[in-house]
């Protein structure tokens, strides 16, 4: 009967040491991904969601109610418009400091910069008169970049946020089913 205890106590000694094992590499296992979680959450708070919200004010005083739209009325003969225009290449110019601290990619400050220098051909033309012609293709190009690469980076970091969810759950859900069967184990020898 001794040699039958000690060999269930060196069973369960060993039993217990695996799951401690295991618990502490599924604790840092899950540390990690939690960090993980973190870092893309805070990374698209203060980065991506930042330049997405920038981009759509962008858009929208560029469009639609902003200078372009302004700029056609103004060149059509209404004078009301240029007060207007000043005003929405103001509002325009003053993103471009708020997006380079949103910590943009390289190709995304290079359309920037694009943009930007449309918009500054549409602040030169508007003291040429109403007959000044602005070429906007590089500004059109230059959206569709940024809004690419915006749509890229956010679909990059959901896909890091559901692997790391995923590690996660595999990692509580694995300690839990060695737990279980530690339990049965310990059970089958009382």
């Amino acid at each position: 009967d001794n040699v039958r205890l000690a060999t269930v106590s060196k069973i369960i000694t060993a039993l217990t040491g695996l799951l401690l094992v295991i618990g502490v590499v599924s604790l840092g296992v899950t540390l990690n991904n939690v960090a993980t979680i973190s870092s893309v959450w805070r990374d698209f708070d203060t980065g991506l969601g930042r330049r997405i919200d920038l981009y759509a004010s962008l858009r929208g005083h560029l469009g639609y109610g902003g200078l372009i739209q302004h700029w056609d009325a103004w060149k059509a003969g209404d004078d009301s418009m240029r007060q207007k225009i000043i005003e929405d290449i103001q509002t325009i110019k003053a993103l471009q400091p708020a997006w380079l601290e949103a910590n943009p990619q390289e190709d995304e400050k290079k359309s920037l910069l694009e943009i930007m220098s449309v918009v500054d051909a549409y602040q030169a033309a508007l003291t040429q008169g109403q007959g000044a012609v602005v070429d906007d293709v590089k500004m059109q190009g230059a959206l569709q970049a940024i809004s690419k690469g915006l749509m890229e980076e956010r679909h990059a970091g959901a896909e890091v946020v559901k692997t790391s969810v995923w590690k996660l759950g595999s990692t509580v859900g694995g300690v839990m089913g060695l737990s279980a069967v530690f339990l049965i184990l310990l059970s089958l020898f009382y």
